[in-house]
């Protein structure tokens, strides 16, 4: 008997709604992230997946480690997914927005060893694939 497998098999989730959760998330260096997402099957060639993830700091919970405190974030993301018989093809759009106080620490611009005991960073980073 001979048998044929794909990656991407067809699981009858055509007008399906996925409910996603990364339980990874909990594991970040930085802080505590709870992220989770959906996923909507239009058929099984085409879906679109968004997930979101914030950590406790947004709500004025302590959520730093190690240097950091104050430390807040969130983040999303959104792709679209294109099916085909052994691979999927996406086009996803992503930001990240950190604030937080850095301490005791040390960054290197053009080979310059600068150190500070309190520092406030503030980044937000937007990308697609």
């Amino acid at each position: 008997m001979v048998n044929t497998s794909y990656a991407q098999q067809d699981l009858g989730l055509e007008q399906q709604l996925l409910v996603k959760v990364s339980p990874l998330s909990f594991f970040e260096p930085e802080t505590i992230v709870i992220q989770g997402g959906l996923e909507y099957f239009f058929s099984n060639k085409v879906s679109i997946q968004s997930e979101i993830g914030v950590n406790g700091g947004l709500f004025g919970m302590p959520a730093g480690r190690g240097k950091n405190e104050n430390f807040e974030i969130w983040r999303s993301k959104s792709e679209l997914k294109l099916y085909s018989r052994k691979y999927y093809w996406a086009i996803d759009f992503f930001v990240v927005n950190k604030d937080f106080i850095r301490l005791d620490d040390h960054y290197t611009p053009f080979k310059l060893e600068i150190h500070y005991d309190r520092a406030r960073i503030d980044f937000r980073v937007f990308g697609e694939d």
